[in-house]
């Protein structure tokens, strides 16, 4: 069985995973590592030349010791762009939908090899509408004598691949594919009947948050803002004048359920010694910068006039050890979250969303010889 050499890039951390998953769906996960690296920050690596000492080490740590001739590597949402659109086309009698009835909307549909700075990676379909009355998210063996596909497609920054390419090239690597980590986080983590209709879905990082509305097997939209779990220690860190570890570990101990100012203190280690901060006012500064997040969040949803839900998903690792982050969020959104994890014994955790939904498509790449697969090498550079 082929084995999945998968990089995760994420905002603060690299996750170097290698495995295969059964037919019957259970993950053999043979090493696994995350190193912390410099990140990026509004599209830009803020240290390219480091990156390949970071995932040297990242492989290190793992275990993994061979070689590696093919890397799937995730892409952040900083890095692309998504674009949509419709193509139709019309038979002269009624014919069955095939794989190659598919290559055909896909590549008629990308008319992106002109962009200057973004190269395709991902195409996948928001749904079908079959002779104006039939819509799916898969046609294929259906009948019809006319096809509506709604595609979306995924570019992704040409720096990014060069940077990559780079390092992959240092380190012994022959071919280097890329998935967008949130896309595949997206469709492989929530349920196809939650994404018929569309689902919004809000993943929290480090430093980086990415939002999207997710419809079939396909994006309406996908932004992210540089703000994730690393500025809330950060406020405290500035406002309370203490060492960033400590105001991490002040973070691990709020609790954002105690709304009111009853006395009680948070108890942390500063410089070596034990000192306490009110629950209350730490909390309101927890809060300001969650409010940050509504905002983000509010804003896209209104920028998505049509699709309408009183449900956001929530995954990512940025605030999922805060107590109570995601109901103030929530509360502050009135729309009810619901956290996503992954499907995985001992991975089932907000942290490894992207790390396994990446992992997923790569494993599906890695064995199909159907569309999808061909579509990706097609734009495999």
């Amino acid at each position: 069985m082929n084995e999945v050499f998968l990089l995760d890039v994420g905002s603060g951390k690299l996750v170097f995973a290698v495995g295969n998953k059964s037919d019957s769906g259970v993950y053999n996960v043979k090493n696994i590592a995350s190193c912390e690296y410099d990140g990026y920050y509004k599209g830009e690596f803020l240290n390219p030349d480091g990156l390949e000492e970071s995932v040297r080490q990242t492989i290190a740590e793992s275990g993994y010791r061979g070689k590696i001739s093919k890397l799937y590597v995730g892409v952040p949402t900083d890095f692309v762009k998504v674009r949509n659109n419709q193509v139709k086309n019309a038979y002269r009698s009624s014919r069955t939908v095939t794989d190659d009835t598919l290559d055909e909307l896909y590549a008629r549909g990308n008319i992106f090899d002109g962009d200057a700075d973004y190269v395709a990676i991902n195409c996948s379909a928001r749904g079908f509408i079959l002779d104006n009355k039939f819509r799916c998210v898969n046609p294929v063996y259906e009948s019809a004598t006319y096809i509506d596909a709604d595609l979306t497609y995924i570019l992704c920054s040409k720096k990014f691949c060069d940077i990559i390419e780079r390092v992959a090239a240092a380190i012994g690597v022959k071919k280097v594919s890329y998935i967008s980590s949130f896309w595949a986080t997206c469709v492989q983590l929530l349920p196809a009947d939650v994404r018929e209709t569309g689902a919004a879905v809000c993943d929290i990082g480090f430093s980086n948050t990415s939002f999207g509305i997710v419809v079939g097997d396909g994006l309406e939209c996908a932004e992210s803002k540089s703000i994730g779990g690393a500025n809330i220690a950060g406020d405290l860190y500035q406002v309370l004048d203490i060492p960033y570890a400590s105001a991490c570990t002040l973070v691990n101990k709020a609790n954002l359920y105690q709304e009111t100012d009853n006395g009680s203190c948070y108890n942390v280690v500063v410089d070596g010694k034990p000192q306490q901060f009110n629950s209350f006012g730490v909390n309101r500064i927890i809060q300001a910068r969650l409010d940050d997040f509504v905002g983000f969040i509010a804003g896209c949803l209104a920028q998505t006039p049509n699709f309408s839900s009183d449900v956001v998903y929530l995954t990512g690792g940025g605030i999922a050890g805060l107590k109570g982050a995601a109901a103030y969020i929530s509360r502050q959104l009135g729309k009810r979250l619901e956290t996503i994890v992954p499907d995985v014994p001992t991975y089932g955790k907000s942290y490894y969303s992207s790390v396994f939904g990446t992992f997923d498509v790569a494993d599906k790449l890695e064995k199909s010889k159907n569309v999808l697969k061909r579509f990706f090498d097609k734009f495999r550079r």
